[in-house]
């Protein structure tokens, strides 16, 4: 009997020291590794400042003042704009809508376009967004959602910090080579502080929000039409949702 107990105590003691090796393998990844298997980074919850300081920033409008505290909890967001590549995925298995074509007349829908399955898709409409990222199991940002990812917790003025500087961001100014939409990521120095890309310029992105209620949604980040000005984290733009434009294009978060 006592040499059984002491085969029972042994087995215990070495199990026991496997133990944790076994529960961390069992456990589930963190939201952080998560955010890194799927494409998404992770933005902490908390407070952060919204809305356009005046003492820092001379392009302020009317609409991103005043600047206040808001809280938002803990989310993921796409690391980069939703491409081409992506978003057929989503036709072909007939979870979205196949996007209108240009009404602009710049040629510059990369639906159509041979070698943009890297761009960031455009001409969709807020509803066909919306879809998408309900495919993927996600959703669209909130404004303010969209806000936070863009310049944390520092206020920043853009999301690569507080200064513009042309090689960080896909705008009008930038003389990049690019001539209208660049492939996702292709400013990887422009990213926010939480490691999001392309949050200036390249395409405006989609929200859940209203700008106006019933009239516009809302679109953040600015586009490759646009002087940096209107790529600044707090600016704000409204369009109706059945709008479809070259410069306007989704990332989802969750």
């Amino acid at each position: 009997m006592l040499c059984y107990l002491s085969f029972v105590s042994v087995v215990f003691s070495v199990l026991s020291l496997y133990a944790p090796a076994l529960s961390q393998t069992d456990a589930q990844p963190s939201a952080t590794a998560q955010s890194a298997s799927d494409g998404m980074v992770l933005v902490p919850g908390g407070e952060f400042a919204m809305g356009c300081n005046e003492s820092v920033d001379s392009e302020c409008e009317d609409d991103e003042k005043p600047q206040r505290q808001v809280s938002v909890p803990t989310f993921q967001i796409d690391r980069t704009e939703v491409t081409v590549e992506a978003y057929r995925q989503c036709v072909n298995a007939r979870g979205c809508s196949t996007p209108q074509a240009d009404t602009t007349g710049r040629g510059s829908c990369n639906w159509p376009l041979s070698g943009r399955e890297k761009h960031p898709i455009n001409c969709i409409n807020w509803n066909q967004a919306e879809a998408y990222c309900a495919w993927v199991r996600k959703r669209l940002p909130t404004e303010v959602e969209w806000e936070k990812a863009a310049r944390g917790t520092e206020g920043r003025v853009y999301p690569s910090g507080e200064s513009w500087d042309i090689t960080k961001a896909n705008v009008a100014e930038a003389y990049d080579g690019f001539k209208d939409t660049a492939p996702v990521g292709s400013f990887p120095e422009g990213a926010s502080p939480y490691g999001a890309l392309d949050m200036a310029g390249n395409v405006w992105e989609w929200t859940a929000d209203w700008y106006r209620n019933g009239e516009t949604r809302m679109l953040r980040g600015g586009s490759w039409v646009d002087l940096p000005r209107r790529a600044r984290t707090s600016r704000r733009l409204g369009s109706r949702p059945d709008s479809v434009l070259d410069d306007v294009g989704v990332r989802c978060a969750r």
